[in-house]
C-alpha cells in the first residue's frame, strides 16, 4: 500500500514530512566566501542541502567537475548536481 505524505494534515495514519531541504545553484566560478556563507547557512538551517552547479565555459576556464569537487571536498554532506548544459537549454546531464 502506498503511503500518502501530507503537510499539516490532521488525518490519522498519514505520515508528516518534517525534513527541510535547501537548494542553491550557480556557477561557483570560483567558489568564494559568499558562496561558502550561503552553503554553510543552508547546512545550519536545513536537514539536506543540494547544490546545482552549471557549466559556463564562456565565463571560466575552470571545468565544471573541478568546481563541483571543490564543494564536495569542503561540504561532503551536500548533494552536488552538475548541470552540464548550463541554464539556458532546459536540459542537463546529472552526474
Amino acid at each position: 500500500m502506498a503511503e500518502t505524505i501530507v503537510f499539516g494534515s490532521p488525518e490519522p495514519n498519514i505520515r508528516y514530512v518534517t525534513s527541510k531541504r535547501g537548494l542553491t545553484h550557480g556557477k561557483f566560478a570560483p567558489l568564494h566566501k559568499g558562496h561558502q556563507l550561503l552553503i554553510e547557512t543552508a547546512l545550519s538551517e536545513m536537514d539536506e542541502v543540494l547544490a546545482i552547479i552549471y557549466d559556463c565555459p564562456q565565463i571560466t576556464p575552470v571545468p565544471l567537475t573541478v568546481r563541483a569537487n571543490w564543494i564536495r571536498s569542503l561540504y561532503p554532506t551536500v548533494q552536488v548536481i552538475e548541470a552540464r548544459d548550463g541554464t539556458g537549454s532546459g536540459s542537463s546531464t546529472i552526474r
